[in-house]
């Protein structure tokens, strides 16, 4: 019927990520009457980024802000958008594709393991948990073209893989 259903992006996370965002944010911040000494916004960036692992993958293209409007879920809608991310990146040359999830989200993460992504790492944290209301992020990778052999295409393990089974720092191996 022409409205917007779900949503999501794609992008790289080398060059449009956090480089980006961190080169915008002088300009950004006044607008929302914030500033890089206001105690309330350095308390609260401490708190987000105290919540997301670091990821294993050496250059990966990044998939995040995924959200369907509650009357279209379970419809395939997050299939169909992240099939396009994916090819677009690997259209780019990515190896691997990265997603975050909140632990306890569990829709979010049975559909991207059902899309072929594993969990690489977790991050748990209570500052992140008091202010967010959960305990904290997963971080899932897979390869961005399936094709690929899986010695060429895996640069990362999957939790339960390595040492131990959870990785709670976001270190891998």
């Amino acid at each position: 019927n022409g409205q917007r259903a779900a949503a999501a992006c794609g992008y790289d996370g080398g060059a449009q990520g956090i480089p980006t965002f961190l080169g915008v944010l002088p300009e950004l911040l006044p607008r929302f009457g914030l500033s890089y000494d206001d105690p309330a916004y350095l308390q609260r960036s401490a708190q987000v980024e105290a919540g997301f692992p670091t990821s294993p993958a050496e250059r990966p293209w990044v998939i995040e802000n995924v959200a369907t409007v509650p009357e279209h879920r379970r419809k395939g809608l997050v299939r169909l958008l992240l099939g396009e991310l994916l090819e677009r990146g690997a259209q780019r040359a990515f190896i691997d594709a990265q997603i975050g999830a909140f632990i306890g989200n569990e829709p979010a993460r049975r559909a991207y393991i059902d899309l072929g992504f594993e969990v690489v790492a977790e991050k748990r944290d209570a500052s992140w948990e008091a202010a967010m209301g959960c305990p904290g992020t997963e971080l899932l990778l897979r390869p961005c073209d399936p094709r690929r052999p899986a010695c060429a295409r895996r640069s990362w393990v999957p939790v339960g893989e390595a040492a131990g089974s959870r990785h709670t720092s976001g270190e891998v191996g």
